[in-house]
């Protein structure tokens, strides 16, 4: 007679290996079989190390480890003694049981408890107390080192992902500290506790930021906290003004600026560093001085206009605490000279 054994698959990529994974479907015998019987199973199957033994039900009672089995039919005259007797005389009755369901590696954690690995003959797999499968030290081995095949694999695949994440926040690294370096706004950051500036780009040292002393930040003994509204969203709070102040960039000329200062929480909700924004509106208040000057000034005498002098006395008249004299003096025939000679003349 020949017998199957009946290999369960064993998942490709699983941490987590049962028992059932691991058993080989070897068809059982009952207590009451004859030892002539068990032999020729042996005998048609040279591989199989055990057979399980089960009752009526299923349950397994007990297991005849090829091993033993021939050692005792070996001895002077075993054969007669056994061939015809039932194989419960040879059977070990108290064989190592394990569920399906149990994890490879927790059972092998307690079964080294109770002895070696190379101690374990067969033993029996069941689901729900009855026959499910048979076990062996040497599945039991192929199955840890499936594992451990997989776990390097595992390993392998989260290495390969962790290097090309490192790769992707690096160029996402250079490529926002391109665009902050280059951009013609200035921005600084600093540490609040200590005072040191963890960003600056060019802009700000061509501005002579780092050299603000309105920019070296609060120093705090204690942590910042924020309550009422800016408490719902602490991690960003932005001063409510943005300042003007005249700097001196580093070739040591004068910059107007306009600055924003932004306060940044950390993990805790402390306020711990300070954004510095600042845009160069040099050029932007010459001109408007410039329109000004154009505005309130005579461009031939240099002298305030008549538009002036009525914001003037506007801003005068509503000082009552402080009056005023107005003396108004007026040349005769002075329009005819400027229409005659000109401006210029009349000047």
């Amino acid at each position: 007679m020949t017998l199957r054994l009946l290999e369960v698959d064993v998942p490709a990529y699983s941490n987590q290996r049962q028992m059932r994974d691991i058993a080989c479907r070897v068809e059982p015998v009952r207590a009451t079989e004859a030892g002539s019987h068990v032999l020729s199973i042996f005998q048609d199957n040279a591989e199989l190390a055990g057979i399980p033994v089960v009752d009526e039900c299923n349950r397994p009672i007990g297991i005849v480890q090829r091993r033993d089995f021939f050692l005792r039919l070996g001895q002077r005259f075993g054969y007669e003694v056994y061939a015809n007797r039932p194989i419960s005389l040879l059977m070990e009755c108290e064989p190592i049981q394990v569920d399906v369901h149990e994890k490879v590696s927790d059972f092998v954690a307690t079964i080294l408890n109770i002895r070696s690995l190379n101690q374990i003959n067969e033993f029996i797999i069941t689901e729900c107390g009855q026959y499910y499968g048979l076990g062996s030290a040497l599945s039991l081995t192929r199955s840890l080192h499936a594992q451990a095949m997989d776990t390097i694999n595992e390993l392998n695949k989260i290495a390969g992902e962790l290097r090309q994440a490192n790769k992707t926040i690096m160029r996402d690294k250079s490529f926002i500290s391109g665009i902050v370096d280059n951009i013609p706004t200035a921005i600084q950051v600093r540490d609040i506790k200590t005072g040191d500036i963890i960003v600056h780009n060019k802009a700000a040292e061509e501005y002579g930021l780092q050299t603000a002393a309105s920019y070296a930040g609060m120093l705090l003994d204690a942590p910042l906290q924020l309550d009422g509204e800016l408490a719902e969203d602490p991690f960003l709070y932005q001063q409510p003004e943005a300042v003007e102040e005249t700097l001196v960039d580093r070739e040591g000329r004068a910059r107007v600026v306009s600055r924003h200062d932004l306060l940044i929480a950390d993990d805790d909700g402390n306020m711990r560093w300070k954004l510095c924004v600042a845009d160069d509106i040099t050029e932007y208040r010459d001109a408007q001085r410039r329109i000004e000057r154009l505005a309130h000034y005579d461009s031939l005498t240099g002298l305030p206009n008549r538009y002036y002098l009525g914001i003037r006395l506007g801003e005068l008249s509503q000082d009552l605490s402080n009056p005023f004299v107005l003396l108004y003096i007026d040349l005769d025939y002075f329009k005819s000279i400027n229409d005659m000679y000109g401006h210029s003349g009349g000047g």
